[in-house]
């Protein structure tokens, strides 16, 4: 059985060393690497005025706030949420998550596949244009990119 306790998931800070406003703790209790075979679970705090900052993932996430005050944009929407709200973010539309409240946003994102790539246009990492964040059956790795291939029909 693979179970967790939101209490003793492991955060990691990641922040924009250019842009304060770009910082959060996220922790990955459920994915590939862990033995997940069809879904993942990020775990993510978000101290008031800062957010995830604008990103794409390769699957569908359900986002739940535990707590706190968010405000949440996929593509072009934006909606104020609240504990116990959650939106549906389709794959590879881009997101962001920002603490509007005057406490600690904490949210949780299940996503409909065990492998998660997550790409953060621009990069919160200095000559970087993207950042790129792989959770799969290899475990985390997270890498920038200098140069990101054109899309055809783009």
């Amino acid at each position: 059985m693979l179970a967790f306790n939101l209490e003793t998931v492991p955060l990691k800070e990641m922040r924009d060393p250019q842009d304060g406003s770009l910082r959060y703790k996220v922790g990955f209790p459920v994915y590939a690497h862990q033995g997940a075979e069809d879904c993942a679970v990020v775990c993510m705090e978000i101290e008031p005025g800062r957010s995830l900052g604008m990103h794409k993932d390769s699957e569908e996430e359900l986002v739940l706030v535990l707590e706190g005050t968010a405000r949440g944009t996929v593509g072009e929407e934006t909606a104020k949420l609240g504990a116990g709200d959650a939106v549906v973010i389709p794959a590879m539309v881009p997101h962001d998550l920002s603490n509007v409240g005057d406490g600690v946003l904490r949210a949780l994102g299940f996503f409909s596949g065990s492998t998660v790539v997550s790409t953060f246009e621009p990069a919160p990492m200095p000559g970087a244009q993207a950042m790129i964040a792989f959770h799969d059956r290899h475990g985390e790795r997270i890498m920038g990119a200098s140069e990101l291939p054109e899309r055809a029909g783009s």
